[in-house]
C-alpha cells in the first residue's frame, strides 16, 4: 500500500500547488551547499516538517531571494490544463 504523499502546509490543500512545491523542494536540496539546509528540505520533502518553518531559516531565505520571483511567475503564466496535468501526477517523495 502506497503511502499517501504529504500535501505542504503552503499549499492550503491544493495537490497540485503541493506537487509543485515538492519539485522546487527538490531542485533547491539537489543545488543546495549547505548540509543543514538539504537536511531541513529532505524533512519537508518527507513530512518531518512544514514548508512554512523554512521561512525562519536564513539560509533558505538566501536561496527565496534568488530564486522565488521566477518560479512565481512561471507558475501564475502556467495555463490552467497545466496545473491540473500537475495536480494528477504522481509524485515520489
Amino acid at each position: 500500500m502506497k503511502v499517501p504523499e504529504p500535501i505542504h502546509d503552503l499549499a492550503h490543500g491544493d495537490l497540485g500547488a503541493s506537487r509543485q512545491l515538492s519539485r522546487a523542494i527538490r531542485v533547491l536540496m539537489d543545488t543546495a551547499t549547505d548540509p543543514q539546509l538539504k537536511e531541513r528540505l529532505r524533512g519537508v520533502l518527507e513530512g518531518k516538517g512544514s514548508a512554512r518553518e523554512l521561512m525562519h531559516s536564513e539560509a533558505f531565505n538566501r536561496v527565496l531571494d534568488r530564486t522565488l520571483p521566477a518560479a512565481m511567475q512561471q507558475f501564475a503564466d502556467m495555463p490552467e490544463e497545466e496545473r491540473q496535468r500537475l495536480h494528477t501526477q504522481t509524485v515520489d517523495v
